[in-house]
Parts: structure tokens; C-alpha cells; sequence
């Protein structure tokens, strides 16, 4: 497997600084083309993406998701400019536009998530950033599961990002997408107990599956949360490395340009998640 069409995705807050420099230095070395900084309630992700951009020599630093009800457009246009020109072009821009309890919980009024993303890549667009400019503009990829997102971002960004999506996701989007490129991020559990991994698996993703969104979504290939053993088996690779592999290769094969990995605990839990992300991110690998 060419290690280049995967990147990885980790909720890091709880590691310390040194940690985690060591812990994305090691995710270059290996060979793994991006690594993606969530914005939940932790670490702020630009600032963050700035800090690992200085230390690292040629992994693609991005936020994944950065939440559009957490700072204007205009903003988010100086942000991305400024990495991309510091690094050297190495700074992507992930855009979400999360859900209504996180925007309400900052103060904002709920948008329709098309008007919203719309208005927010316009206005970046058409932001003059007053400063050297990048020798390539850098890219915006948005989150984007359902049509209206996914027209949004084949019109006004240059990719789009799904999450907890099964394969059959990748056709659909990428006939609206055309040639921009789709990312998929892929929950992962390695562990030879195939039904520990989905047990994991469960413990790991039960915050989405009370997201009225998610539901909605997934309604468009089949399936429910009322069978969420069938339905984390479809959204993630949980099982042995043989298993995650043929999982990887359905979503590159049905029209996934970069396999996003975000890595569970598997056969060894263990306090340092870290170190336990490395051994599955290696395992895969090897």
C-alpha cells in the first residue's frame, strides 16, 4: 500500500507539547502524506498547526476539522495564508461547519449549513491578505457529506472531506466533485478479536451517533443507528491488519484520493494513547 495516500487524524489535547512533536515526527517518518488537528474544546488548531509546521520538514499540516463558528472568514483567510507562506506550502485548511448545540454553545445563531459554508468561502476568496504571499495558494477542503455541501465545495473550495462515511460515499461525491480531490477519514481499530475491535470501536464513536446530521447521512446508504453494530462495521475498519487493509482499498478504490486514518485503541489499551496511535499507525505499515 502506498503509505503516501494515507494521512492521519488524532485528538491530541492530552498530550504534552514534547509528546506530540514526537508523536507527528515519528507519523513524517514513516511516510504519511498529512496530519489533521481536530478543533473541539482543546488546543486551538491554526496556533497548533503553526508550533508543528516548525517542527516537522515535509508532512502536510492541517485543520480537521476548523469550525466556521469559531472565528470570521476574514480571518481564516490571514490564518491560512500565513502557513502556507511560512511553511512553505506545506498548511491546508479544513472547514466545518459543525453542529447546532457547539454553535450555540459559542454564542452564534444556527445558519443552514449551505448558506453558511457558502457566504464563509466567499468572503475568504475574496479577502485580500496583506502580506507575502504564498508561492501556491493554500487549499481549502471542506466537510461535506450530503449534496448541498458537496456543491458548495466542488464550486468554491478545492476538495472535500467526509467523516464516518462508508465507501459508497466516495462515488457519490466524487460525481460532484469532478477531479477535486475527496479525503476520507476512516476510524481504525487494529486487534486480532474482531468483535473487541468493534466493541472499541462503539465506546470510541458514541458521541456521533446522537448527531441528527450523521443520521441523515448515513440514511442515504442504508443505514441506522438502531443496528449500530452493522453500522460502525460500514463507517470504520475494525480487525486484523489484513482486515484494515481491504477496508483502506474499498474507499481508495471507490473514489477516495487520501485515506485520513484516525487510529483506536486496539490490542494493547494502554494510558499513553500516543504511543498506542503509533503502534497502529506502524502496524499498518510494516
Amino acid at each position: 500500500m502506498n503509505v503516501g495516500e494515507l494521512g492521519i487524524i488524532s485528538l491530541t489535547d492530552g498530550q504534552p507539547g514534547d509528546e506530540l512533536e514526537a508523536y507527528v515526527r515519528r507519523v513524517e517518518e514513516m511516510g504519511y502524506g498529512s496530519v489533521w488537528l481536530p478543533e473541539l474544546f482543546g488546543r486551538e488548531p491554526f496556533s497548533t498547526a503553526a508550533w508543528l509546521l516548525g517542527r516537522t520538514q515535509r508532512i502536510q499540516v492541517a485543520t480537521g476539522i476548523a469550525n466556521v463558528y469559531a472565528r470570521d472568514a476574514m480571518t481564516a483567510a490571514q490564518c491560512a495564508q500565513t502557513l502556507a507562506e511560512l511553511s512553505g506550502g506545506r498548511f491546508a485548511m479544513g472547514l466545518g461547519v459543525s453542529h447546532p448545540p457547539m454553535a450555540e454553545m459559542r454564542g452564534h445563531e444556527w445558519i443552514a449549513p449551505g448558506r453558511k459554508m457558502r457566504v464563509y468561502l466567499q468572503t475568504i476568496r475574496d479577502t485580500e491578505v496583506q502580506s507575502v504571499s504564498p508561492e501556491d495558494v493554500p487549499p481549502i477542503i471542506v466537510a461535506a457529506h450530503g449534496p448541498v455541501l458537496l456543491r458548495t465545495a466542488a464550486e468554491l473550495a478545492d476538495g472535500a472531506f467526509g467523516y464516518l462515511m462508508p465507501p459508497e460515499h466516495g462515488d457519490a461525491a466524487k460525481a460532484v466533485l469532478g477531479d477535486k480531490p475527496l479525503l476520507t477519514v476512516l476510524p481504525v481499530a487494529v486487534d486480532s478479536d474482531r468483535d473487541r475491535a468493534l466493541e472499541t470501536a462503539q465506546k470510541g464513536l458514541a458521541m456521533y451517533m446522537a448527531l441528527p446530521a450523521y443520521h441523515r447521512a448515513w440514511a442515504r446508504f442504508g443505514l441506522d443507528v438502531s443496528d449500530p453494530v452493522t453500522l460502525i462495521d460500514a463507517i470504520g475498519a475494525f480487525g486484523d491488519v489484513e482486515h484494515v487493509h481491504r477496508k483502506i482499498r474499498e474507499y481508495l478504490d471507490s473514489g477516495t484520493d487520501q485515506v485520513v486514518l484516525s487510529p483506536f485503541h486496539g490490542d494493547t489499551p494502554r494510558s499513553d494513547g500516543g504511543l498506542t496511535r503509533l503502534e497502529v499507525l506502524e502496524s499498518l505499515i510494516s
